[in-house]
């Protein structure tokens, strides 16, 4: 066997035995041949929250269904579907995850992408104005997760840091007020999250 390991300094994309793409980010990552990296786990191809429902399509582009009032389904329009329908201009997702009227997807060169109501700023990209297609996350490079919760969102950059923004109204972005960011705030964490 192989017992090389392959040093990591740098955002890298490795495919795996199943030709999935898989990003390394860690700086300093070691990928060594008894531990094969491995793509994001089902759960993270697949999201629903109260009104919609998203996937990860096997060429990395999604598709949603369900309610589309504020642009959930990032088809360009607010009309309903009980049916998936593409999300417009969207490939290269790695993960998805569905907020209370609004989607996230966390791209594979570590961008992330938001649409739907943005009514508290929850799509990052430095505004309140609903987007009915994906918009980028502004001011974050090289994220390794997202999660969109009920009006703000959350993620995981390659630092290991956790950046939030959106509602605040119970301070779930951890920045100590109870005031809504439009863009991505740096939680203040003693120590680094594992990813």
């Amino acid at each position: 066997a192989n017992e090389r390991a392959i040093k990591v300094t740098a955002p890298t994309l490795f495919r795996s035995a199943n030709e999935r793409a898989i990003k390394v980010t860690a700086p300093n990552f070691e990928l060594r041949p008894e531990c094969e990296p491995t793509p994001p786990g089902p759960s993270d191809r697949i999201a629903g929250y109260a009104y919609h429902s998203c996937v990860i399509q096997t060429d990395t582009s999604v598709k949603c269904w369900g309610y589309n009032g504020f642009g959930g389904l990032g088809n360009g329009s607010t009309t309903n579907s009980a049916t998936p329908v593409p999300v417009s201009g969207l490939t290269g997702a790695a993960t998805v995850s569905t907020g209370g009227h609004h989607t996230c997807a966390l791209i594979l060169d570590g961008s992330i992408k938001c649409w739907g109501t943005n009514a508290y700023g929850q799509l990052g990209n430095g505004s309140k104005v609903d987007a009915a297609i994906p918009v980028f996350v502004s001011g974050l490079a090289g994220a390794v997760a997202v999660s969109a919760g009920n009006g703000f969102t959350c993620a995981i950059a390659s630092d290991a840091s956790v950046r939030c923004w959106g509602s605040n109204d119970h301070g779930q972005l951890g920045d100590g007020t109870m005031k809504a960011r439009t863009a991505p705030y740096k939680v203040p964490l003693n120590e680094k999250v594992v990813y």
